[in-house]
């Protein structure tokens, strides 16, 4: 069995190829899953400012702390929305596991 490939041509469809792959169940890394090579680079530079936030990852309030960090990075970056964003809380609080 085959599945179609998604179309990913904004950031929020690039970050959510990035963290789920094709599944919405396997939280990962999956740059693979953007063919355009710009929406990669886009969308891998904004994981990598996540990347710096989840080295200082807190102990207990993790779910506030997941929140209050994706907030930060979205305020840098206007053209996140809310697939987006959801898609970096997801890969952040995976993260931090």
């Amino acid at each position: 069995m085959t599945f179609a490939q998604p179309v990913v041509d904004t950031v929020d469809d690039g970050l959510r190829a990035y963290v789920w792959g094709a599944t919405a169940t396997g939280i990962g890394r999956h740059p693979e899953r953007i063919t355009d090579l710009e929406l990669r680079r886009r969308t891998v530079a904004i994981v990598t400012e996540l990347d710096t936030v989840a080295l200082d990852s807190p102990t207990r309030d993790v779910p506030d702390w997941v929140a209050r960090e994706v907030d930060d990075v979205v305020a840098r970056h206007p053209e996140i929305g809310a697939d987006g964003a959801d898609a970096l809380r997801s890969l952040l609080a995976w993260m931090v596991r």
